[in-house]
């Protein structure tokens, strides 16, 4: 959630351009609700859709239980097979549990990372991780997920990290198997090299004071 007036309004900006009208949502959790009262203390237009609301169309859509295969008799039903449904389908999938857990660590570093001013509606202390975890159909602990997400999230960096060290290594190998090749060349040499070089210095020399004369 945006977590001052001015950035609520430049992303419900976004919703309507030209003239054009729009509308947006803004998902709360209890501990949030000081941000209303924030909102409407700066005279911004709000409507309250109650969860009863969107129970009653989800119970109306005909979800079924995972096991029983009968529709929801009740909101709470209703609520409860659609929550079973999806955690079902991050538990079964790998690279789905993966993608939540990371999900999960980057919500809440964010979360925690929130400036000291706005700390008193957006407080860290107040959040229920396991509700959390909820939130993303994960059914591990918070302590566990973190360990996760932390590892998926930090595992490219890691490769990153060993591939340069392996590169480092070659490197330094090939510069020492070629200062071992230049020490054997230069004690097997045959001394001639020196002599050739002197050589053709002497022959440079004598043809520049021919051409003077």
């Amino acid at each position: 959630a945006p977590i001052c007036t001015a950035d609520y309004v430049h992303r419900v900006g976004r919703t309507a351009r030209i003239g054009a009208k729009g509308s947006s949502v803004i998902f709360l959790l209890p501990s949030e609700s000081g941000f209303i009262q924030q909102l409407e203390k700066d005279k911004i237009p709000l409507m309250e859709m109650r969860l009863e609301m969107v129970l009653e169309k989800l119970q109306k859509t005909g979800i079924t239980s995972t096991k029983t295969g009968q529709p929801a008799s009740t909101m709470e039903e209703a609520a409860t097979n659609l929550q079973i449904r999806i955690e079902n389908s991050v538990t079964r999938d790998k690279k789905l549990h993966e993608l939540a857990c990371q999900s999960y660590v980057s919500f809440v570093r964010s979360y925690a990372s929130y400036p000291k001013d706005a700390r008193d509606v957006f407080c860290f202390k107040a959040l229920h991780l396991g509700h959390i975890a909820k939130s993303f159909a994960l059914r591990d602990p918070p302590s566990r997920i973190t360990g996760i997400g932390k590892g998926q999230w930090t595992k490219k960096q890691e490769r990153k990290d060993t591939d340069l060290k392996r590169e480092g290594k070659i490197i330094k190998a090939q510069k020492r198997r070629l200062n071992e090749k230049g020490l054997m060349t230069s004690e097997f040499s045959s001394g001639l090299d020196g002599i050739n070089a002197q050589a053709k210095a002497a022959k440079k020399q004598k043809k520049e004071n021919a051409r003077k004369r």
